[in-house]
């Protein structure tokens, strides 16, 4: 559609800041970098997870090639490429989802003919430690073994918090006392503790 490099009548010029950029000859990272810049009303942590993997795909040839150049093909060889520098499967299927975000947009503005991450992973493994529930009576037993240990008596209130919610510790973490209903016997969760760019933590 743009091998000459010439635009196209669905090109667009877009303005991301100061720069201008001619859409349909944009590099992946150049894509990157516009949908990063519009993602700013996403949570801190959000936004932080996907800078990182912006920086994992730089580090690939695909982040040199023209958006209307990457094929479905080129999407599939960047994703063994992962595979082969050892990449956990949970970081590359989230990287893939990451580039799928991106692309949407020049692909719903015909800027490309597809979506060339929009495809399923079902082929790769799911990998991990596997998680599972405990019963009551584990539960029991993990209180009462805490509750023999000093060191661990203190944990006991964040431990039935977060065994009886389901919350996750950064987000038990980063609860407020706004966040918790007493009368309502209930907690609100959307936000967490993480810690940002200059190092610390924040809320």
């Amino acid at each position: 559609m743009c091998a000459n490099g010439n635009l196209t009548p669905n090109s667009k010029v877009i303005k991301i800041g100061t720069p201008i950029l001619l859409l349909a000859t944009m590099t992946v990272t150049m894509l990157m970098d516009y949908y990063l810049a519009s993602i700013q009303g996403f949570a801190r942590s959000t936004q932080i997870t996907y800078r990182n993997f912006r920086n994992i795909v730089a580090e690939y040839p695909i982040a040199q090639m023209r958006i209307c150049d990457v094929r479905i093909s080129d999407a599939k060889n960047f994703i063994h490429q992962l595979i082969a520098a050892q990449k956990p499967n949970s970081t590359i299927r989230c990287i893939r989802s990451f580039l799928r975000r991106c692309f949407v947009f020049p692909y719903e503005d015909r800027i490309i003919p597809i979506n060339p991450f929009d495809y399923r992973l079902d082929w790769l493994p799911r990998t991990g430690p596997a998680h599972f529930w405990l019963d009551k009576n584990q539960q029991a037993s993990l209180l009462d073994y805490m509750s023999s240990e000093p060191c661990l008596k203190e944990y006991i209130p964040m431990t039935k918090v977060i065994m009886g919610s389901g919350v996750r510790l950064a987000e038990f973490c980063g609860l407020t006392v706004s966040d918790i209903d007493i009368n309502g016997n209930c907690i609100r969760v959307n936000h967490q503790l993480h810690r940002g760019d200059d190092g610390m933590l924040h809320i």
